[in-house]
């Protein structure tokens, strides 16, 4: 159990294939115990105010936004492009790096600082909830009627001229 603001949440583990790097860094972010084995984890969140947005939020809480910031390097500086004497002059402009899995976003929309830095943060978190998100297996379907008959009519006509090519009878 891990217990958070909105009372005990259990981490519920899906399947685990392929080699993900971003696999801790998932896992420290959403306050998921260290997994020793080598693979790929991905995971959700129940029993709780669900903390992804791929579980159904549209934007992270606030405290979730402070968590991922502890774990980023954010770094205000001075963009450039259309905005006048204020742009050029402010650093307004926030570049969040997250040091675990390496994503990085930036946010230049705004003349709020603090405005950009919500931005970028929640631009990173879209990112980590996309890793995490599991990917739904292609299902391969059956070959329609007409394919099959297509095919099997191109199978005949290849035969026929296979057969053209043989040896002439001298009757």
């Amino acid at each position: 159990m891990n217990r958070g603001p909105d009372g005990p949440r259990r981490l519920i583990m899906h399947g685990i294939r392929g080699r993900c790097p971003a696999s801790s860094a998932l896992r420290a972010f959403f306050g998921a115990p260290p997994v020793r084995a080598v693979g790929h984890a991905s995971f959700t969140f129940v029993n709780g105010t669900p903390t992804q947005p791929a579980a159904g939020r549209k934007r992270p809480a606030p405290e979730d936004l402070a968590r991922l910031a502890r774990q980023c390097e954010i770094t205000p500086y001075r963009s450039s492009g259309p905005g006048g004497q204020k742009k050029n002059k402010t650093e307004s402009s926030v570049r969040v790096h997250h040091r675990p899995s390496g994503i990085t976003r930036l946010a230049t929309e705004s003349r709020s600082q603090s405005r950009n830095r919500l931005l970028a943060l929640e631009r990173v978190w879209k990112a980590l909830a996309d890793r995490a998100r599991v990917r739904k297996a292609r299902i391969a379907s059956a070959p329609t009627r007409g394919a099959v008959e297509r095919r099997l009519a191109a199978k005949r006509r290849a035969a026929a001229t296979k057969k053209l090519r043989g040896r002439a009878d001298d009757d």
